[in-house]
């Protein structure tokens, strides 16, 4: 039989005690200490929830804990999937150190099939991810929980693939855990859904739409793992020479992942909306190709400062329909006195300049 406590209220420490037969030998599991952030992921019940931010978090440690109590304590016999993009890093960071957290007398690990096989029923199963390799290994799999630890590592195509694997007949509740730091392959597409919450609301096809409430984004820093920090106080001084450092040091999603200002920062560069003032002047600007059309409207303040207040961007589509794209995005009441474009550009037959407004 396996005994469950919780001590002290303050923070998560599970121990598991087993007695072993006559013998009477006692085995304890004892994953240690979570921060208010690791809580806040164990408690986490959205189907879709993301633990992310900065280096050190402490974010791998959470994927082995919470995967490990799924299986130990909340649901026996539930499946769960651990996911990374490449083996090495699977082994480094989940196989071995689980393997060493629980007592051979709880769990099994199969090294051929990379499965532990808990005494309740429960099982993990590590995997890496190989592209179309992968696809073909996990089609018509079944799991309750997937973890995918770096998930930016993964393409969204990946993520949705995998997604399907989450179904089952019994009433564990299917999740999927994510954690990452900015940049990556994966990086805009994880932006888009968890720091953005831009989200596909009105499809055609209803069930191509994502629901809010399905997915919830816990931001972590180094700050956040105190023993860490504590125990490598030179950590955080390393990380902050990195290449891209705000986004490692400080989980800064604008500092990464492809964008041409480097230095661009949402807190310092945006602000809120506000209602513009009608005597500003206000101006378009675009770029055009068949592989995007940009196109950004501004509004100039008495100090000369230039707002951007919406933008528009696009591609495939030829130069009639851009023209018709950039008139249908600007309001008949709007008093655009100027579009600016790059010179010698040809767009809906009419030629521009830098200073002729779209016929």
């Amino acid at each position: 039989m396996v005994f469950w406590s919780v001590v002290p209220p303050g923070f998560f420490e599970f121990m598991a005690k087993r007695r072993a037969g006559s013998a009477g030998v006692e085995m304890v599991f004892d994953p240690g200490k979570a921060n208010p952030k690791q809580l806040e992921f164990f408690e986490a019940t959205e189907p879709r929830i993301c633990y992310g931010g900065a280096k050190g978090g402490g974010k791998t440690w959470a994927v082995r804990v919470k995967a490990l109590l799924g299986c130990m304590v909340g649901y026996p016999g539930i499946r769960i999937l651990i996911m990374r993009a490449h083996y090495p890093e699977l082994e480094e960071n989940h196989i071995r150190p689980i393997c060493q957290m629980v007592p051979p007398t709880m769990a099994s690990y199969n090294s051929t099939t990379h499965i532990m096989q808990f005494e309740n029923g429960s099982y993990i199963k590590f995997g890496h991810w190989t592209g179309e390799e992968s696809e073909n290994e996990y089609n018509g799999k079944e799991y309750d929980w997937i973890f995918i630890d770096e998930a930016t590592q993964f393409s969204e195509r990946a993520y949705n693939f995998l997604g399907g694997c989450l179904r089952g007949t019994s009433k564990i509740p299917r999740r999927m855990y994510l954690t990452c730091n900015p940049g990556g392959i994966g990086h805009f597409w994880v932006k888009r859904l968890f720091i953005d919450r831009n989200y596909i609301t009105d499809s055609e096809n209803p069930e191509e739409n994502e629901n809010p409430a399905d997915y919830r984004f816990i931001f972590a820093t180094a700050e956040d793992n105190l023993a860490m920090v504590e125990n490598s106080p030179g950590y955080l001084h390393s990380v902050a020479k990195m290449p891209n450092a705000r986004a490692y040091r400080y989980g800064d999603w604008d500092a990464i992942g492809g964008n041409y200002f480097k230095d661009f920062s949402r807190k310092k560069h945006t602000v809120k909306p506000f209602r513009i003032p009608e005597h500003w002047p206000r101006y378009r600007s675009f770029d055009y190709g068949l592989d995007m059309l940009a196109c950004m409207w501004w509004a100039v303040d008495e100090d000369g400062r230039c707002w951007c207040y919406r933008e528009y961007e696009q591609k495939d589509l030829i130069v009639s329909d851009a023209a018709t794209a950039i008139l249908t995005n600007t309001s008949p009441t709007e008093k655009v006195l100027i579009t600016y474009a790059p010179p010698k550009r040809i767009l809906g037959g009419c030629a521009v300049t830098h200073r002729k407004q779209i016929a």
